[in-house]
Order: C-alpha cells, then structure tokens, then sequence
C-alpha cells in the first residue's frame, strides 16, 4: 500500500531537484560544449537527450503511467488553441522585456553569435525551426512543467509548485536580458496547466512563442512583400498539422 501510494505522489520533491540538477549541469557542460561546436545537432541533443532523458529514465525505472505523471492524457483542441493564443501575446509582452533589460545592462552580448547561426534559407530554416520550436517546447515543458511543476503540486500545493519550476526554467536560461522574458513564458505555461491539468497548453505556449520569435527573425531577411507571409502561413501550417496529427493520434488510442 505504501509503495503503491509513493508511485501514485511520483515525483517526490527531492525528485524534482534531483533532476533539475542534473539536467541543468548536463546542459551547460556537455550541452554548451555541443552547441558551440555544432549549434544545431548541439540543440537537438541537448533536448533531446540531456533535458528530456532524465525525467523520462526516471519515470521508467519506477514504472509509473508516465502519460499520467506528466499530465499528456488529456488532449482538447480548445487547450492547444488557447496555449497558441497564449503564447503570441506572450511573445510581444516578453520582446518589450528584452528591449527594457539591453536599456538596463547595455546590448544584448550573444546577439552577434545568434546572427552568425541564424539560418538564411529556408532549407537551414525548417530544421532550425524543429530545434527551436518543437524540440525545445516538448522537452522543455515535460521537464519543468510535466515532471517538476507537476510532481511538485502533488506534495507542495499549485501556487509554490508553479513558482518553483518557474525559477528553475528561469535558471536553467542563464540569460539575465531574457530573465523577465523567460520568466513570463513559464508562469503563463505553468498557469494554463494548473487550470487546463492537459500539458499540452504548456506546451503550445511555448511552441508558439518560439515559432513567432524565429519566425519574425526570418521574415527580416526578405524583402517587404509576400515573402513575409509566406513565413508566417508556412509556420501557421506547421502547426495546424502537429495539432491534426496528435488529434489523430489521440483519438485512435
């Protein structure tokens, strides 16, 4: 009974800290090192492998519903519409935030190094955008909403759940001119899974933001016209068919 009712409150706090540890140690020795070495196969690993890997061995090794845990059993269109609504405004909030923080602390210093490995052409773009948008929002979002906030909630309460996991999230970015920023987007993903209790609005939360910021980022690079919009209607695209494929994939399970 008591082991049965320690997997049901799975993950623990310490749990929780655990893993953000590790993950954050991983990501800014191994992960830095990748990244700079290859910037994109970098990203993919570090997401891939070194945040998302520990919560899920974890969650494997003590058998727990892992869909369950990090709150993916519950899929609505209505969740996944309102964390993309979310997430736009979210966006253009967080750009002002940055704006304000390179007044305070001067340019922004990795500004030159994004420029550098910034995809020009839309065959650089679409796998920049898998590793920023998608991986990035997944992963990301299973660790410190789905694994951390979640398993937090359970011993913690929802309100010091969601502002831990908002500080780790905010840690984990080692970015003082995007703080405000980072902090926004993990509160307003955070809220929408207390209140939705689907991880999936989390997620398109921070899908979202991502793919405008890219987004928008890429469309500079034309000239003024309908290449702008072809930009936008290829993201807006991307992600109707993501929501099409997990409302299929939903509703055959």
């Amino acid at each position: 009974m008591n082991e049965r009712k320690e997997l049901q409150e799975y993950p623990t706090p310490g749990a929780c800290i655990l893993v953000f540890v590790l993950t954050f140690l991983l990501t800014v020795t191994i992960g830095s090192i990748l990244q700079y070495i290859a910037p994109l196969p970098g990203i993919y690993v570090t997401e891939w492998l070194l945040i998302l890997g520990p919560p899920i061995l974890l969650l494997w090794m003590k058998k727990v519903n892992i869909k369950e845990t990090l709150k993916l059993q519950k899929f609505k269109i209505t969740h996944i519409l309102l964390g993309i609504a979310g997430g736009f405004g979210i966006y253009f909030i967080s750009v002002q935030t940055v704006f304000f923080m390179e007044e305070m602390l001067g340019p922004y210093p990795l500004g030159e190094f994004f420029e550098e490995i910034f995809p020009t052409t839309w065959l650089g773009f679409i796998p920049w955008i898998f590793a920023i948008v998608f991986s990035a929002g997944i992963c990301e979002e299973i660790l410190y909403r789905g694994f951390i906030q979640n398993g937090l909630h359970n011993h913690w309460g929802p309100v010091r759940a969601l502002i831990v996991a908002t500080m780790f999230f905010t840690v984990a970015h080692l970015d003082p001119w995007r703080t405000p920023a980072v902090i926004l987007i993990g509160l307003l993903a955070g809220y929408l899974l207390i209140r939705t209790g689907s991880l999936y609005a989390a997620i398109a939360v921070h899908m979202t933001a991502n793919a405008v910021g890219n987004g928008l980022a890429f469309a500079e690079m034309f000239p003024e016209g309908i290449n702008q919009w072809l930009v936008v209607l290829a993201l807006s695209l991307v992600l109707v068919f993501v929501v099409l494929v997990i409302t299929e994939t939903q509703g055959k399970e």
